[in-house]
């Protein structure tokens, strides 16, 4: 019987995923997030000519999270590969923002909140699938 190969991923493929993957992670009633705290974020992601909007919302420690590009009252401004690698843990997000390569305007406070979230859970999640499917182990 002939085992199937199967086709390495490709670079783009595995940047792919991980950011919708950390988003819709994040989506839900959080302990961590004041009861008090309400407000939205934007996250602007581009690459290349393209950009790609993720709008976050905190209300009474419920976090939701969508593709929109309507505003919100803090916007975080960065490449996409500057996220994924803060995603992965492979880059601080402070010295990415004290370095130049993450911008935010507005209400900061919400971005300290969204820091508070779970980001490592997602990322080693999408980072264990991508493994197993290019047949590496992570």
């Amino acid at each position: 019987m002939m085992k199937a190969t199967q086709e390495p991923l490709s670079e783009t493929a595995k940047r792919a995923d991980i950011i919708p993957a950390f988003f819709e992670a994040i989506a839900g009633p959080h302990p961590a997030v004041p009861r008090t705290i309400s407000g939205s974020l934007r996250f602007d992601l581009t690459d290349g000519n393209r950009t790609e909007h993720w709008r976050v919302t905190f209300s009474k420690g419920i976090v939701s999270a969508a593709r929109s590009d309507a505003p919100a009252d803090c916007v975080v401004r960065t490449d996409r590969s500057t996220m994924e690698a803060i995603l992965r843990g492979q880059l601080n997000a402070m010295a990415a923002l004290l370095r130049g390569a993450v911008k935010v305007e507005g209400q900061t406070l919400l971005l300290a909140v969204f820091r508070g979230l779970p980001a490592g859970k997602a990322a080693r999640t999408e980072s264990k699938r991508v493994g197993s499917m290019s047949g590496r182990r992570s």
